[in-house]
């Protein structure tokens, strides 16, 4: 059973929304509906199952509890829904279905808002989580679940914040290894701990273990396998990584983190084309998703398609708050259409801002590559190498430093981060 991500469901969470257009959208064979009544501390749950192709109820009921007792509720709901849908489960599988890893409600509540503010993936939405799941493990030191969502919060927010990565990256590993002694059948800290072992260690035998090892214990947990074709591109292994980028797809077809990364592996393939129609997929579900924009723009400066890449990535800068990393890519695009001028201007506003708040070694190399100026493109790569910036695990593949591939230098950078023999 193929159970659809929180992060896909709850925009269908609106008052008057039509349930079974919300289930034939999620590509869903069925549907758990229902609502929540509150008075002081007694919850009333009504819940109904709708089989989408045909709006039949499949199972209906109410449940009557004390707030402090919303598990329970859960539980049975659990059990009754699956009871409806597959009649003939063994007891172990019974005992998986109510498995539930807090019995701190508070706790459990504070996780799910870190959920929530994660799957923004904006630094205020990712500081916003990092708060929620520490409260959470204050609230509940055993909850293993909060533990790999601080995690997963850390790591996105070195890659997409202005950070130095040491720091963030160090706060993900504790809160992985945390996770996985509280319990090691979870596969979220397995894939938590991978991506440390991926974006940070790069350690390469012992992410691909940990990715392997979360997607055998939950095969149908779309994160796992999205984050698995991540590395697969770095070791160029591009068909694989579509293949386990398009199982998340299938696993969780709206998530615009998913979209996205299809985008992104078909970028990093130079597959740029393919790229800009999964880039305009995911703009038609989400027109103000700052990733799709970037990829978008990016794919238009490999064609030399400039002036739609810069409309784009100006897009992007908006809705991504002024990224560098942005800011970089447009510097870059100024510089391979010709326009020095403008890229240097951008590198005077990048040396501004470094000024204020990290700026990563690695943004800077891009408008310097842009350029043609290999010394220092080189010179910040190792700045960059030095700060262990994640993104020299795609160093092998990123087209804006294509220029660089003759060059001695290049292959010795290759060769330290582990990408070459």
């Amino acid at each position: 059973m193929i159970v659809r991500p929180t992060s896909s469901v709850v925009q269908y969470n609106k008052p008057g929304q039509d349930s079974l257009t919300a289930g034939r959208e999620l590509g869903v064979d069925a549907l758990l509906d229902g609502f929540v009544q509150k008075s002081g501390d007694k919850i009333r749950v009504t819940a109904q199952l709708l089989r989408i192709s045909d709006g039949k109820h499949l199972w209906s009921g109410q449940f009557n509890e004390n707030f402090t007792n919303i598990f329970a509720v859960e539980d049975s709901i659990s059990k009754q829904m699956v009871e409806a849908l597959l009649p003939n489960l063994t007891g172990e599988e019974r005992g998986r279905v109510t498995k539930h890893y807090t019995d701190n409600i508070e706790a459990y509540e504070l996780y799910l808002r870190g959920r929530y503010f994660l799957d923004q993936r904006t630094p205020e939405g990712l500081k916003k989580s990092i708060d929620y799941f520490r409260q959470a493990t204050e609230r509940d030191p055993r909850f293993a679940l909060a533990f790999a969502g601080l995690a997963d919060s850390s790591v996105v927010l070195a890659v997409r914040a202005d950070i130095p990565p040491r720091d963030s990256y160090q706060l993900a590993k504790t809160a992985a290894m945390r996770a996985l002694e509280i319990d090691d059948t979870l596969a979220e800290a397995h894939t938590s701990l991978a991506n440390v072992r991926y974006w940070y260690d790069w350690d390469w035998s012992g992410a691909e273990t940990e990715f392997k090892r979360a997607i055998e214990l939950s095969p149908n947990y779309a994160a796992a396998h999205q984050l698995y074709a991540s590395y697969l591109i770095s070791m160029g292994r591009h068909q694989e990584a579509l293949s386990e980028a398009q199982q998340a797809h299938a696993l969780d077809p709206i998530s615009l983190t998913i979209n996205v990364q299809m985008a992104r592996i078909l970028y990093f393939s130079h597959r740029y084309d393919e790229a800009i129609d999964r880039c305009r997929k995911t703009l038609e579900i989400d027109p103000n998703h700052g990733g799709a924009r970037l990829f978008l723009g990016r794919s238009y400066t490999e064609k030399r398609m400039y002036q739609e890449a810069l409309t784009e990535l100006e897009k992007a800068k908006d809705l991504l708050r002024g990224s560098a990393e942005v800011l970089s890519l447009i510097g870059y695009t100024h510089a391979v259409s010709g326009r020095r001028l403008d890229a240097q201007k951008v590198l005077g506003e990048l040396q501004g801002l470094s000024k204020q708040r990290y700026v990563s070694p690695y943004h800077m190399a891009m408008v310097y590559a842009g350029l043609g100026e290999q010394d220092t493109t080189f010179l910040l790569l190792e700045k960059a190498y030095g700060d262990r910036e994640g993104r020299l695990t795609l160093l092998k593949f990123a087209p804006e430093f294509d220029s660089l591939r003759s060059d001695l230098r290049y292959d010795d950078l290759l060769r330290r981060v582990g990408l070459t023999p």
